[in-house]
């Protein structure tokens, strides 16, 4: 028969309390430190021994000191002006907000001047196959267009055709060369 023992096994314990001086103010209000009597550190090992589960036999140890405080630091007076993380900070989500704001604001205007080529591209294609493309007349001669209207045996004026879109300017050269 074979016994394991699971999980984490204690095999000796240390324990440092460190105890601040004893604070005595005189009559003329000086403050002065007065070490730890004996018994007061006797008295701090007991409480502690019983908090941790002190043990002699595994070989603890509790050590209780008493020493005095520190003096605290003198505070160095500077004159406080603002550096650079504090204005990072005050700033930070006025600029990232300002920032986000830009950058919708070129998606949109990217995203809208594409929607524009892309419609202006699919007006110039909408001709159905075999059908002459209808072309604007121009603007600068309405008496001819409406002269052409009336009497069909003359000739109808040249319809403008625009170079900026190759593509409908090879339609209605094709359209022409069929008639």
């Amino acid at each position: 028969e074979t016994l394991s023992r699971g999980g984490a096994r204690l095999e000796r314990l240390t324990v440092a309390v460190v105890l601040s001086d004893r604070r005595v103010e005189g009559a003329d209000g000086q403050v002065t430190f007065q070490a730890r009597t004996a018994e007061d550190t006797r008295r701090v090992e007991a409480v502690v021994k019983n908090a941790v589960g002190f043990s002699s036999d595994r070989g603890d140890e509790i050590s209780v000191v008493s020493v005095p405080p520190e003096a605290p630091p003198v505070p160095v007076l500077t004159e406080a002006g603002p550096d650079l993380t504090s204005l990072l900070l005050a700033y930070q989500r006025p600029v990232v907000a300002l920032f986000g704001l830009m950058t919708a604001l070129f998606l949109a205007l990217r995203v809208l001047g594409s929607m524009k080529a892309m419609t202006s591209a699919q007006a110039g294609r909408a001709v159905a196959p075999g059908r002459r493309p209808v072309l604007e007349e121009p603007a600068h001669e309405p008496e001819l267009a409406a002269a052409a209207a009336s009497a069909p045996a003359l000739a109808a004026p040249a319809p403008r055709v625009s170079v900026a879109d190759p593509d409908m300017t090879a339609r209605v050269v094709r359209a022409w060369m069929k008639d």
